[in-house]
């Protein structure tokens, strides 16, 4: 008995020490990559979220510099945030005269973590459109919470965008997800809002707190822990071939009731961000984004082989841009839709236009989509002072 209870003591300590090592051995990578020393780069984030209600919690922690560093390892980026707790400069609350604002309102696409401060969309938008001489300073201010949807989008232009005076309102909107966002049925994630539709008024859900359990607090703070559920998910997403991916449901001709009910309270919401930009002497522009599949076949063929579902006839990959599109038109809303805009660049070109993993814009893709908006906008005649 006592041969086995040594054995036992033994093995579990074994156990404990290889874990101890691991996870040291992954801190001292990340130790060494942080300082650029030995050829090694960061491989987890250290940027903190503010831990607050609502859509605060998707905002980062004011005034702090750390790394924000993907799954995929496919990008590291130093951060620094605002005193706002978004990845920009400060800016006066009041416009300084002879200034055109704009608010760039949206999910991780504004957020745009993935790139140089200097080479995010908003600093691209900006510095094309100063570069026109248009007679006046144009400064664009970017509000963007990653993965989120139109609810905390709203809730964050609300207590935080209109403070700023803007002259023009830019919503970019994600159909891969931010309808998706919009339903707690879809989004499975009960510790945020979400607007509901009932008698065809809204109703705010409340937000649930999340349980606050010490061990499982304190699993999270071990770097192993978090990659090996990393790699436990990726496992997980590979043995669903034969079920129909939430994610991709958007691309289907008819929508099931889950998604149409997510898009009839998303279009309320952006109906309602309009009305309260315009409320506000604001012009309103909804953009739609490019989805990594839609204008890369390679990539919707490596999704269609893990899903075999996906192969079929019923799928249309421009399924969320045309509803995004004859909702625009029916209800005078001011659109641009920049998928024609990557097509038409993935025709002429075998660059990527995103990360293939993360699926975010790369480098080309932020040129492409800010040329584009800049364009659209000098076009569109958008620049009087009020």
């Amino acid at each position: 008995m006592k041969h086995k209870l040594l054995n036992l003591f033994l093995i579990l300590l074994g156990t404990f020490s290889a874990f101890l090592l691991a996870e040291f051995s992954l801190r001292m990578i990340q130790f060494f990559g942080e300082r650029n020393l030995f050829n090694l780069k960061p491989i987890y984030s250290t940027l903190v979220w503010q831990n607050q209600k609502n859509f605060r919690k998707f905002i980062l922690n004011t005034n702090q510099q750390g790394w924000f560093v993907t799954p995929s390892g496919e990008y590291q980026t130093l951060i620094k945030t605002n005193s706002e707790g978004f990845y920009d400069i400060n800016h006066k609350i009041e416009k300084p005269q002879n200034t055109y604002r704009i608010i760039l309102l949206g999910d991780s696409f504004v957020a745009n973590l993935q790139s140089p401060i200097e080479q995010t969309v908003g600093k691209e938008i900006e510095k094309k459109l100063n570069n026109k001489n248009l007679g006046k300073k144009i400064e664009v201010i970017p509000i963007g919470l990653g993965d989120t949807g139109s609810t905390q989008q709203l809730f964050a232009l609300e207590e935080i965008g209109f403070k700023y005076n803007p002259d023009l309102v830019i919503q970019f909107f994600f159909t891969a997800n931010d309808i998706k966002n919009n339903s707690l049925n879809l989004q499975k994630d009960p510790y945020r809002n979400y607007f509901l539709l009932e008698n065809g008024s809204f109703r705010l859900t409340p937000e649930v707190n999340k349980e606050n359990n010490f061990i499982k607090k304190q699993l999270k703070k071990s770097k192993l822990v978090e990659r090996l559920l990393y790699l436990r998910q990726i496992y997980l997403d590979s043995d669903k071939n034969n079920t129909f991916p939430i994610d991709y449901q958007i691309y289907q001709k008819v929508l099931n009731p889950d998604y149409q009910k997510a898009w009839e309270v998303t279009q309320k919401l952006i109906l309602e961000t309009k009305k309260r930009s315009e409320q506000r002497n604001s012009k309103y522009l909804l953009i739609t984004l490019s989805n990594n599949e839609q204008v890369n076949p390679d990539v919707w063929q490596e999704i269609k082989n893990k899903y075999s579902v996906l192969n079929s006839p019923d799928i249309d990959l421009e399924n969320p841009d045309n509803l995004v599109k004859n909702f625009c038109f029916t209800e005078s809303i001011e659109y641009l839709k920049l998928l024609p805009i990557f097509k038409n660049y993935s025709i002429k070109s075998s660059n990527p236009t995103h990360y293939k993993y993360d699926g975010h814009w790369n480098d080309k893709g932020i040129e492409i989509a800010s040329s584009a908006i800049t364009e659209y906008l000098f076009n569109m005649d958008y620049f009087s002072i009020k």
